[in-house]
C-alpha cells in the first residue's frame, strides 16, 4: 500500500522506540499530513479552506474515544499562507 511504502524507511526507527505502536502512529500521521498539504489548494472561490487533523484514540468499552488534534489551519485565495489555530484553539 502507499501508506506502507510511505513509512518503509521509518521502521528502524520506529522499532527501536520506548513504544513502537505509538511511534509508528505519530509516523503514519506525519506521512499522510504530508501528502494533504503536498495537494491542497485554495483555488474554488472566495471561501476558506480548514483543514483539522489528528490521531483517533480508540478506548475500550465502556470508556468513549479521544481525539489527539495535532494539525488545525485555515487559508484562502486570498490568504493561501495558513494560518495556525492549533494552539489558540485547542492549548498546549
Amino acid at each position: 500500500s502507499r501508506l506502507r511504502r510511505l513509512l518503509k524507511s521509518e521502521c528502524r526507527e520506529v522499532s527501536k522506540a520506548e513504544n513502537p505502536m505509538v511511534a509508528l502512529v505519530y509516523k503514519a500521521y506525519k506521512a499522510v499530513e504530508e501528502e494533504m498539504l503536498a495537494i491542497i489548494n485554495t483555488d474554488f472561490g472566495p471561501g476558506k479552506l480548514v483543514l483539522l487533523g489528528g490521531i483517533q484514540i480508540n478506548m475500550p468499552h465502556p470508556m468513549r474515544g479521544r481525539f489527539l488534534p495535532l494539525h488545525f489551519t485555515v487559508r484562502s485565495k486570498k490568504h493561501p499562507a495558513p494560518i495556525d489555530l492549533l494552539e489558540w484553539v485547542f492549548g498546549e
